[in-house]
Formats: structure tokens, sequence, C-alpha cells
């Protein structure tokens, strides 16, 4: 098993992390003006790119807002 390491990043307005399991990815982008509001993403992990999130994370804020 490897080392748990946890960083943040900026998503726009919103704060999101990334929890890297063997076979999946949990995205998460909290929406800091409403409580429990945002978006949980769950990804098989395969090729999936950093890239990959943040087209996954602007077609959230563009298209389901």
């Amino acid at each position: 098993m490897s080392q748990r390491l946890e960083s943040e990043f900026k998503c726009g307005q919103l704060t999101g992390t990334v929890h890297i399991f063997d076979e999946a990815l949990v995205a998460v982008q909290t929406d800091p003006t409403g409580r429990k509001t945002g978006y949980l993403v769950t990804l098989d992990r395969g090729d999936v790119t950093v890239a990959d999130l943040e087209d996954c994370f602007e077609y959230l804020r563009t298209v389901v807002r």
C-alpha cells in the first residue's frame, strides 16, 4: 500500500479534492457558499488524467448548473 498523500486544488471559485484508490478516483468539488452543495464524481482509474478531471469539473460548472 502506498503512502497517503492529501492536497487541495482550486477549481475556479470552488475547492476540489481527488481521492485515488487502486481502481477508482473520487473527485469532490464543494461550493463554499452553500454548505451542503457541490459535486461528487467517481471514475474508473484507468487512463484518467488531470486534464480529464478539469474537463469534468468544467462540464459540471457550465452545463449542469
